[in-house]
């Protein structure tokens, strides 16, 4: 399979962009896709070349704003950038907001081209040199360079050599099983219906492979796919990417539908959020910025953001100070009109909400944030956690574990640029606890099962006589609900045992002190006088000692509580269940009168004792009789 990268330019108005791309590819990247385009192709407002098994689509995109709404195709789709410089008029406004949004956006490689070197003539080295005096301080300040005349092919080639060498050293983007396609164009043709285009990155997606348009959350499926007009199977991360949708119309004015903004996905990666924590970060080269772009982002700042493909109206609200200006960073929670579908550590833009100046750039750290109480020093210590952590897996982990303690493990940053595999493995070499589906952070688990421990053995001091504790005392403790019994398990593990709703140390000796011991002796004497026909257990317990006694007794195992206010001792039970099992067993189905002979005892003892057996599994009922749990089944 041949290389894919994507590479898009970037400069001022009226540079050659354009012009560039053609002389590259020999293809015109703004002609209309109505008018030029051939079935379903992949060309409406791109170009693509092969440079010796590297296949590079070529993003272009002419006017300013278009830049901004269109060259975003999908966060880590660009691989590298030529930053384009008209010779005969250097450096420009636009040439610095472009390069701003470039870092912004986390490309880590530009190449700068000089247009129109002919009309320089002898003063295109000085107009390059100027170039690489303005990019210093910035991330691109060792950039290479180079002199084209698109007019003649003066460069063109020596251009193509450089961009293979560039993207020689560059990876190709990872397969992270997360496939997300941003739409930047989305239209109809005659025989195929709809037609969206975007580049594809964090996965691959398949033909007739089921996903899902967001934010709509409309389910759909692939009929078809093309990369650079040819019909394939599965298009690759990387790829610029042609989708023909099944049961998903186009928007219009009065009708919902698919357009520019829109992500393809697969439906287990996540939702869309109104609500999203981020990092915002500005540039501090105040002296080539346009005044407008200096203007500071203030708390609830209305602004849109610029995220894959989308231009999506938010408001601004800071965590701690009351505004970032240039040179400046800040955590924020960003509050959607429209929902938006992002992954922790996405790049995205902020502009002014007239769409004049870029503003800033910025990190997406929690794609699900919480307005209430979002400026609470908790969530503030995640979010800077999570930002230190940057790309770095397990220090994130640490991070979302530091916060939310306990996460299932299906969701543990799935709505995030990390591979499942690569969660899986860091989990694991951190040393994670995994219980039951939930992934939780080490020493928080441990302090939790001593905190049980420890209240367990607190209740088997102050009560020797009692077989243990009931686990339901252990909500007192404030532990998560869901927590709880994943606790008990683990501990029964550890030396616990637990018995229906009592847990103890299997070391604990449950004893009675001696007033209490007589006074269990003589329930047990009681209770043995009539085994299947025992006085009820209120004429039984008539004191205190008697209800501690009988308690101790039930919780020890030693009697059953059938409810009913009917209690037998568990040999007596024993003997029940075996002469019911054997009477049904040979002699079929039986009514309840006819097991009540057989047991020889009263109506009151056999009706919950009969509950009883089928509660436990060993009877059914079925209509007037019972019959044994495994006949007919």
């Amino acid at each position: 399979m041949a290389a894919h990268y994507i590479v898009a330019t970037a400069g001022h108005v009226d540079h050659g962009k354009s012009a560039l791309i053609n002389a590259l590819s020999g293809i015109d990247p703004d002609r209309l896709p109505e008018e030029k385009s051939r079935g379903m192709t992949i060309d409406l407002g791109f170009a693509h070349i092969d440079l010796d098994g590297v296949r590079l689509g070529l993003i272009d995109v002419p006017g300013h704003e278009d830049f901004v709404k269109n060259m975003i195709a999908g966060v880590g789709s660009i691989d590298l950038a030529m930053l384009i410089v008209a010779a005969d008029d250097g450096w420009m406004p636009q040439t610095e907001e472009h390069v701003q949004i470039l870092h912004y956006l986390g490309v880590k490689r530009i190449v700068v081209v000089l247009t129109k070197a002919d009309l320089a003539g002898e003063l295109a080295d000085l107009a390059l040199e100027e170039v690489c005096e303005q990019l210093a301080g910035t991330p691109y300040a060792d950039a290479p360079s180079i002199k084209t005349t698109a007019l003649t092919g003066e460069g063109i080639p020596e251009l193509k050599q450089l961009l293979k060498e560039q993207l020689a050293g560059v990876p190709q983007q990872q397969d992270t099983g997360k496939p997300r396609l941003y739409v930047d164009r989305a239209f109809s043709r005659q025989g195929l219906g709809t037609v969206i285009t975007g580049t594809l990155s964090g996965g691959s997606l398949n033909k007739d492979q089921d996903v899902v348009v967001y934010p709509d959350r409309a389910p759909s499926r692939i009929r078809g796919l093309q990369n650079h007009n040819q019909q394939v199977d599965t298009s690759h991360a990387g790829s610029r990417t042609a989708l023909n949708l099944r049961d998903i119309e186009l928007a219009g004015k009065q009708r919902g539908g698919i357009k520019r903004g829109h992500v393809v996905t697969l439906p287990s990666l996540g939702e869309p959020s109104k609500t999203i924590g981020a990092y915002l970060f500005r540039t501090n080269r105040e002296h080539l910025m346009a005044k407008g772009a200096l203007q500071a982002i203030r708390h609830g700042t209305r602004v849109r953001v610029h995220h894959g493909s989308s231009n999506l109206p938010a408001r601004v609200f800071l965590l701690e100070d009351k505004a970032i200006g240039p040179g400046q960073a800040g955590f924020a929670q960003l509050r959607f009109d429209d929902a938006c579908f992002a992954f922790a550590g996405d790049h995205f833009i902020v502009r002014d909400w007239p769409e004049e100046f870029t503003l800033a750039g910025g990190i997406i750290l929690d794609p699900h944030a919480k307005r209430k109480h979002y400026r609470d020093a908790k969530n503030r210590d995640y979010l800077e956690a999570c930002a230190s952590a940057g790309e770095d897996l397990p220090q994130r982990l640490q991070a979302e574990l530091a916060c939310h303690r306990a996460v299932p493990s299906e969701s543990l940053l799935r709505q995030s640029i990390f591979s499942q595999a690569d969660i899986n493995q860091a989990r694991d070499a951190l040393g994670l606890i995994t219980e039951s589906g939930m992934v939780i952070d080490p020493a928080y688990w441990e302090s939790l099962k001593q905190q049980v421990a420890e209240r367990i053995d607190m209740h088997h001091a102050k009560h020797p006589e009692l077989a243990g504790l009931k686990s339901v005392l252990l909500q007192q403790l404030g532990i998560p609900e869901h927590l709880l019994p994943l606790i008990l398990r683990r501990l029964c593990t550890e030396g616990f045992v637990q018995a229906g709703p009592v847990i103890r140390r299997d070391s604990h000796n449950p004893r009675l002190p001696p007033d209490l011991e007589k006074a269990a002796e003589q329930l047990r004497s009681a209770m043995r006088n009539k085994p299947l026909e025992p006085p009820s257990r209120k004429d039984l317990v008539r004191d205190d000692p008697g209800k501690k006694a009988m308690q101790f007794l039930v919780d020890m195992g030693e009697v059953v509580d059938l409810g009913q206010d009917v209690c037998l001792m568990r040999d007596a039970l024993k003997q029940a269940t075996d002469r019911v099992t054997a009477f049904i067993a040979e002699n079929g189905p039986a009514t309840a009168s006819d097991l009540r002979k057989a047991l020889e005892t009263t109506r009151r003892v056999a009706m919950p004792l009969l509950e009883y057996l089928d509660l436990e599994g060993i009877t059914r009922r079925q209509g007037d009789v019972r019959v044994l749990r495994d006949s007919g089944e």
